[in-house]
């Protein structure tokens, strides 16, 4: 299989979250080595006393992950509570929402940098236009 369709194979597993199956794209040495990203819409009122968290988990956010120095790139959909994981290689990730139900807006992407034996975490709001 070359490695055009190895890429186009790897993309179209990680709309499923499969992308754990692929080696060498941006597929995974093993399990403990990822990222985490979790979706928030918000405001979700349009007033919010000081230290009240007025965001709300987003089902099924589309999130986009890429690599910054290479072409591949996957996506997954986030769950109820508005995560979703990936089991990827150490390297510097560009991480979007490509959609985002219940917002009209996306939040811009985020540089993170996945270290060998960890998980690292992205948080992305959504807005709402509530104000």
């Amino acid at each position: 299989m070359t490695r055009s369709r190895v890429v186009v194979l790897c993309a179209a597993l990680g709309v499923i979250n499969l992308a754990s199956f692929c080696n060498g794209a941006l597929g995974p040495g093993d399990d403990s080595t990822g990222l985490n990203v979790t979706v928030r819409r918000g405001p979700i009122t349009p007033t919010s006393s000081s230290g009240q968290d007025s965001t709300a988990p987003v089902d099924s956010a589309v999130v986009l992950v890429t690599g910054i120095s290479r072409e591949a790139g996957f996506s997954a959909y986030t769950d109820a509570a508005g995560h979703a994981g990936f089991s990827i290689t150490a390297g510097d990730y560009s991480v979007s929402i490509t959609d985002c139900p219940g917002a009209v807006r996306v939040p811009e992407p985020v540089k993170v940098t996945v270290s060998t034996g960890k998980f690292s975490s992205a948080l992305m709001v959504c807005d709402t236009g509530i104000r």
